[in-house]
């Protein structure tokens, strides 16, 4: 059994490591005047060596820049380490405090970051009897709770736990709004340890992006907690786990292509209030029987295309309806009965499902910035010009190095560019950028933040636009603003409202928080969501026309007494998952109202089963496919 585990284990890290279609070839290089920080340039020389302990180097890297969106950039190299990584903590009241923080390696197999064997402190599990959850001593430790962690990120690297230390963690992340671990390998140099990803060792979790990821041992691959607040999970391998692979308690957790190596259950749905949406799943065991089931339900399950090999049953549900799905595939499973106001199918919209596209990581000498134009960061003028400039050069990508650059007139993203970056540098102003024509067929927007100012985006062409771990502005009280016809892929981003016209829409954690217009109008549009967190009393989503799949969403109602609906429709197909929280006055009293034919009918407050003060469902079913 072992050497099966073993090669199943090696099958699956090849071929999923490789899954991503940069995955294999990624060399994620910035130019020398992006303002990355290198840890192996001085001050900090870092040596990268697998021998040289370089703890107090990328210490020391990441205490310098609190809450600056700055990227700790580690080139490929094994980095030696004794001790917890911490995010840095800032100027005391300052509000600096475990955020704005990117650790960004080469790639994923080439930069190492390993923990000692036999490393004193890491020896065994820590106690937390407050709340009895399963904790030890991380490597990488981003923050906690309250949620203001904004924008962290991991990515592109490995973290190694080395060998002899049980009761190591390999990261313990904690993102809000925005952020994400994407592109990472974490492994046990000997199966032992608490948990590969920690998510569930604070409060108040996400909204965040986990990406790409793969966890090779520990007693837990991916371990989250809490009823606040959402996370989005995408294209997760787990492998070689000792009691499962993922693990929820209370969170509302959405994942989309799962897999799973394991001779333990691959995913538990703990306790009656997590909310968990599994989109694609092959969950395997060795050949002969085991008497464990692939996935337990204790809550809220919504599941499809799951396939399962060698477990005594796909799905056991304890909760709801009570009824298992034997399996060995799932086609569809709601673990409650199925939410309706007219006739419908019991089942979701099954929309057609695209992966975000993922244009080349171009070399350096494919960069252009507005520097070369006569831009500035940080001077307070007006940098429109020379970022159209740049845009108008004929490279391929266009950078903004690190810094608050300044735009009040129209940004054209036009020509040959297919990349605009910020590395996580600021944009303020009163501008727009317009999506045009061009050459490239999809253009990336990413790693920017709009930092509380009136600039949006405009969709104005047929080409694909990926917008990617941004916190947007708004301009004429909208965000985004499809208006071309071309689809949009969303990724990790915060910000509102969304108006989509005509368009088809995929997005995977997406935040908006209007708190007086509708947070996302979709008219004749065809819109699947994974992961949707909104904030404040506004609807969620209205809809007229066309198709909108909400596959997990979670309903912070945090601000007032809501006084409309949280879901409109009007002669559009839809269906939910979702699970509310309620931390100030009142839930959403009318849930869903539904207009059908010149008929409407409402899902009011009390006819759902409750969560947390408000509202939870397994699956909403609005539509007549």
């Amino acid at each position: 059994m072992a050497r099966f585990i073993a090669t199943l284990s090696l099958l699956l890290a090849v071929n999923l490591i490789c899954s991503a279609s940069t995955a294999c070839a990624e060399n994620v290089r910035f130019p020398a005047d992006a303002g990355v920080i290198d840890v192996t340039h001085p001050p900090y020389a870092a040596a990268g060596d697998g021998k040289t302990d370089d703890t107090a180097a990328l210490q020391k890297a990441l205490t310098d820049h609190p809450s600056g969106n700055r990227i700790i950039y580690l080139p490929n190299g094994t980095y030696l380490v004794s001790d917890t990584l911490r995010w840095p903590t800032g100027r005391p009241g300052s509000g600096d405090d475990c955020k704005r923080v990117i650790l960004q390696g080469q790639s994923r197999l080439g930069t190492i970051i390993r923990l000692k064997d036999n490393c004193p402190g890491f020896d065994k599990p820590l106690a937390d009897p407050r709340y009895k959850r399963p904790t030890g001593k991380g490597v990488i430790w981003t923050g906690q709770a309250p949620a203001q962690r904004f924008r962290n990120a991991v990515r592109n690297l490995t973290i190694d736990t080395g060998k002899g230390n049980a009761g190591a963690c390999g990261l313990k992340f904690i993102a809000n709004n925005s952020g994400c671990v994407r592109s990472v390998l974490i492994r046990s140099g000997d199966s032992q340890g608490v948990n590969g990803l920690d998510l569930g060792y604070t409060n108040e979790q996400g909204p965040c992006l986990i990406k790409d990821v793969q966890v090779e041992g520990f007693d837990y691959g991916i371990y989250s907690w809490g009823h606040v607040d959402s996370v989005t999970l995408n294209d997760i391998r787990v492998a070689n786990q000792r009691k499962a692979g993922i693990i929820n308690v209370n969170q509302v957790f959405s994942i989309e292509r799962f897999q799973s190596a394991n001779t333990v259950p691959a995913l538990v749905n703990k306790s009656g209030d997590g909310v968990v949406t599994l989109i694609g799943a092959e969950l395997s065991t060795p050949g002969e029987a085991s008497k464990e089931p692939a996935v337990v339900n204790n809550g809220v399950m919504y599941a499809r295309a799951v396939k399962t090999r060698g477990y005594a049953r796909a799905i056991l549900n304890a909760a709801g309806t009570k009824t298992n799905a034997d399996g060995p595939t799932v086609t569809e499973f709601s673990s409650h009965d199925v939410l309706s106001l007219f006739d419908s199918p019991p089942g979701g919209l099954k929309l057609p499902v695209k992966a975000t596209p993922e244009p080349p990581w171009d070399p350096p000498d494919q960069w252009v910035s507005p520097l070369e134009f006569g831009g500035k960061p940080g001077d307070k003028i007006d940098d429109t010009a020379a970022i159209q400039r740049a845009v108008d050069s004929g490279k391929s990508t266009v950078y903004l190095p690190n810094g608050v650059w300044i735009v009040q007139g129209e940004l054209r993203l036009r020509g040959k560019m297919r990349r605009l970056i910020g590395c996580e540098g600021t944009i303020k102003g009163k501008g727009v950028i317009r999506v045009a024509d061009g050459d490239a067929p999809v253009v990336v927007i990413e790693r920017i933040e709009v930092m509380y100012s009136p600039i949006g985006i405009r969709h104005e062409s047929k080409r694909t636009l990926v917008i990617s771990s941004c916190r947007l502005g708004r301009n004429d009280n909208m965000c985004y603003e499809g208006t071309g016809g071309g689809d949009l892929f969303v990724e990790d981003v915060c910000g509102d409202p969304w108006v989509f016209r005509d368009q088809n829409v995929w997005a995977r954690q997406i935040n908006p928080e209007s708190k007086k217009e509708t947070k996302i109008t979709a008219t004749r549009s065809r819109v699947w969501l994974l992961g949707l967190k909104t904030e404040s009393d506004a609807a969620a989503v209205e809809a007229t026309g066309g198709a909108v799949e909400v596959c997990g969403a979670f309903i912070y109602a945090n601000t007032g007494t809501p006084k409309g609906p949280l879901f409109v429709l009007r002669d559009a197909a839809f269906s939910a998952t979702m699970g509310e929280y309620v931390i100030r006055k009142q839930p959403f009293r009318q849930l869903v109202v539904e207009t059908r034919g010149g008929r409407t009918r409402t899902l009011e407050f009390g006819q759902a089963p409750r969560r947390g003060g408000g509202s939870k469902w397994s699956l909403f079913s609005g539509h007549t496919r």
